[in-house]
């Protein structure tokens, strides 16, 4: 059992919060695509949010369950750190170029281009570029959404990451 079972819960309680978040953007981007096959990064995206309640639920109970502390513990929270990290960097490098404030030309471009963002596309056709009525808002939206959704599983994999750090010293120190 840890020493400091207040910091633990703490943890455990931001990441439940900001996997739940994540998972909620992810969702929200899977139901706004509506042509072809949903984008693999989303579904990665939302696999990693639902891994990362697992790890949540696992690290509250680690308290109760001594199989779920020691190496154990830390194995779970390296690979949901490491997935969240992964699904981080490959919505950053999806979102690469494109600009979610302005409605120019060229970002506009950018965003319909985008597979995350578009909504999927037909032929030459793109769900949200052929929605005359406030499509740049439409995509400008989704576009900081699956920002906020990067940023937030950023912060999931550095919670857990602390979590795993904590309990490899609580190891170490043998309680």
């Amino acid at each position: 059992m840890s020493s400091s079972p207040l910091l633990h819960y703490a943890l455990r309680a931001a990441q439940a919060l900001f996997a739940t978040i994540a998972l909620g953007l992810t969702i929200t981007l899977i139901h706004g695509h509506h042509w072809g096959p949903v984008p693999t990064t989303l579904g990665f995206a939302a696999f990693v949010g639902v891994i990362s309640l697992l790890g949540a639920a696992a690290g509250f109970a680690s308290h109760t369950y001594a199989v779920l502390e020691g190496k154990v513990g830390i194995l779970i929270d390296g690979v949901v750190a490491v997935a969240n990290m992964a699904a981080g960097i490959l919505l950053a490098i999806k979102l690469r170029g494109v600009s979610c404030r302005s409605y120019g030309a060229d970002s506009s471009d950018k965003l319909a281009g985008s597979e995350i963002l578009n909504g999927g596309c037909r032929a030459h056709e793109c769900y949200y570029f052929l929605q005359r009525e406030g499509w740049p808002g439409h995509l400008v939206a989704r576009c900081r959404e699956a920002r906020a959704d990067m940023v937030f599983l950023f912060l999931v994999g550095g919670v857990v990451g602390g979590c795993g750090v904590l309990a490899w010293r609580r190891g170490r120190r043998g309680y």
